[in-house]
């Protein structure tokens, strides 16, 4: 087996830094900060994430990209309708993240591991007025 063989099967199912890479870009390009900015606490915590990031089963991962300065919050989602195996379908995505009773502005970033996409997804919500007469 040569060099370039042996190279591309240690890769084969590691996407880890491949994944990081995109979030890091998206990140930069929806805040426009710099590309100097590497987010060593959030890369960190990313990269204690190694196996859930590679399993073949996850497709996306929801990013609080907000607040990516302060650490790596997300939540793997697979691409499937129903499971056998406890992992979370993507169907779920919307009632985990936009079902906010009350009101309030939320973002999230939609990363598509398999296709290696980025989509920000965003949701104003409206408050709920309610008229007060005062006597």
């Amino acid at each position: 087996m040569g060099t370039k063989e042996k190279i591309l099967e240690a890769l084969e199912d590691k996407r880890t830094e491949a994944v990081w890479e995109l979030i890091h870009k998206a990140v930069c390009k929806i805040y426009r900060k710099g590309t100097h900015r590497k987010f060593p606490e959030a890369r960190k915590e990313f990269l204690e994430l190694e196996f859930e990031i590679n399993n073949p089963k996850n497709r996306f991962i929801i990013v609080e990209d907000y607040n990516i300065d302060e650490g790596f919050c997300c939540k793997f989602y697979e691409d499937l309708m129903s499971l056998n195996d406890g992992k979370i379908p993507i169907v779920h995505f919307i009632e985990d993240y936009f079902n906010d009773e009350g009101a309030g502005w939320q973002e999230v970033l939609l990363v598509d591991m398999k296709e290696m996409k980025c989509y920000l997804i965003d949701k104003e919500i409206k408050y709920h007025k309610k008229e007060v007469k005062i006597k």
